[in-house]
């Protein structure tokens, strides 16, 4: 009888033993699983941010890009110069170019004097012909 309690007692041991690893492996790929859910979400997440921030700097680039060939435009025509100074302001920098943080446009002679700002309607007195984009 205890050889037979014996046998039936290391036998219930090592059920519970792989009933523990059963369990373990299971909770082990849950975890797993889980977290490729979650990482697979996160890089659709950033791929969607990034998509969106593309868009909006291509837009607001263009934006800019149109505006400023406005600017060059108007400040071409002589008929431009022919207006008084806030009309001339209004026509050469229009309203697209007035959004926060997009600081003033100059326009430049060709030696680098500042004839027109966006900030005000008598220019300051510079020339950036010593800069290397002019």
């Amino acid at each position: 009888m205890p050889l037979l309690r014996q046998f039936f007692s290391h036998r219930l041991i090592w059920l519970a033993l792989l009933v523990s690893l059963g369990i373990g492996v299971l909770f082990a790929r849950s975890v797993w699983t889980i977290r490729k859910d979650e990482w697979d979400y996160a890089i659709q997440t950033n791929a969607n941010l990034a998509q969106t921030l593309e868009r909006s700097l291509i837009w607001a680039l263009d934006s800019y890009d149109r505006s400023l060939q406005g600017v060059a435009r108007e400040a071409g025509n002589p008929e431009t110069w022919a207006l008084p100074p806030e009309l001339r302001a209004r026509v050469v920098f229009d309203n697209s170019l007035r959004m926060e943080g997009a600081g003033n446009v100059f326009v430049l002679d060709k030696k680098g004097d500042l004839i027109l700002d966006s900030g005000s309607l008598v220019p300051r007195k510079a020339n950036f012909a010593d800069r290397d984009y002019f």
